[in-house]
């Protein structure tokens, strides 16, 4: 029980917004060839955080949970720099 509760301790406040704020991820783009088939490509200039990728959408504002706020997710992401969350 002890364990489960620092496990979700430990997942809420420092693994994940390191992985949204500051872990880049490479996105991948779905490319057709001229033979039809689908190939998928991680180009270096798809590079992004989670969190730029879901700024980056249209209309990205109604994929966030009621009350929540791209100012507040914004703090979150600035309060800490890469390199210092790294540290933890």
């Amino acid at each position: 029980m002890e364990t489960d509760r620092l496990r979700s301790a430990f997942t809420r406040h420092v693994l994940s917004p390191a992985v949204n704020y500051h872990r880049p991820c490479m996105l991948a783009v779905e490319e057709t060839g001229d033979d039809g088939c689908v190939r998928w490509h991680c180009l270096h200039d798809q590079v992004s955080t989670p969190h730029e990728r879901l700024r980056g959408l249209d209309g990205a504002e109604r994929h966030l949970k009621p009350g929540v706020t791209f100012t507040a997710l914004d703090r979150a992401a600035h309060a800490a720099s890469d390199r210092t969350r790294c540290a933890r």
